[in-house]
């Protein structure tokens, strides 16, 4: 989807990491062992890997330019959550998800939840974000965001016919519990967009954008749940993409929405 620079917008992102200096604080925006809004907490449920009930604070991802790792990921040692499933209350509707140990993730306030896998992938990570109805028609992002409609099938729609996304076409699909729509993508960035070279998407707060570097693959749903509607995407490079596939289905199966 984006890059995990969030969409690819210059800002400070942020994942799970456990906090020893201050383990009770638990404030909106962090990734928490309470159930506050804004924050991500681990669900106890019956049958289900429980992570301990220390609080893991929101710190900035490490990226993998400073450790060595592919270009475009993170370093999942930077603090990873323990295996087990976890509720975030982010955005409008809850996101339940379970995740091996390992894995990272970004809870960003007003978008909605990201996650790297344990083992990075280049530029592939997992999230859920919400959609404010602003879409890039101008791939380069040099001209305002237009306005469409904020369902599921007009988002889906508008991907669709998108000149520069290489489309599977439209599926109907159950994500979460949620009916909603999918579609496998493959961008292309025009040569007119050189700063920088990403294809833009979609216009978001905070972080400006949700764009794909050329050459990306990935597998996009849209769901209308809680009054809101949200953009789901698992996407790599296309080199790497039957790698990420194997590590984000199982993840999308076992989400839940609401």
């Amino acid at each position: 989807m984006r890059r995990i620079v969030w969409a690819g917008a210059v800002l400070l992102l942020v994942s799970a990491c456990t906090s020893a200096e201050n383990p009770t604080t638990t404030t909106a925006g962090t990734l928490a062992s309470t159930t506050t809004a804004g924050t991500l907490a681990p669900t106890t449920t019956a049958g289900t890997l429980a992570p301990t009930t220390t609080t893991v604070a929101v710190t900035e991802l490490t990226l993998a330019e400073d450790e060595g790792l592919p270009a475009g990921a993170y370093d999942p040692a930077d603090n990873p959550l323990a295996a087990g499933t976890y509720t975030t209350n982010v955005i409008e509707v809850p996101i339940t998800f379970t995740v091996a140990d390992g894995w990272v993730t970004i809870n960003e306030a007003e978008i909605g939840p990201a996650w790297i896998p344990e083992e990075p992938i280049e530029l592939s990570f997992i999230a859920v974000t919400k959609f404010y109805g602003e879409v890039f028609d101008d791939p380069c992002a040099a001209e305002p965001p237009a306005e469409i409609e904020t369902s599921a099938l007009a988002l889906i729609e508008w991907l669709d016919g998108n000149p520069y996304l290489e489309s599977s076409g439209i599926e109907e699909v159950t994500v979460g519990g949620q009916p909603g729509y999918e579609i496998e993508v493959t961008s292309t960035v025009p040569p007119e967009c050189t700063e920088p070279p990403w294809l833009f998407l979609l216009s978001l707060p905070i972080v400006g954008d949700y764009h794909l570097d050329d050459g990306m693959t990935a597998h996009i749903m849209t769901v209308d749940a809680g009054g809101i509607t949200l953009f789901i995407s698992v996407e790599s490079t296309t080199t790497d993409w039957a790698k990420m596939k194997a590590v984000g289905d199982p993840f999308i199966e076992m989400l839940v929405i609401g």
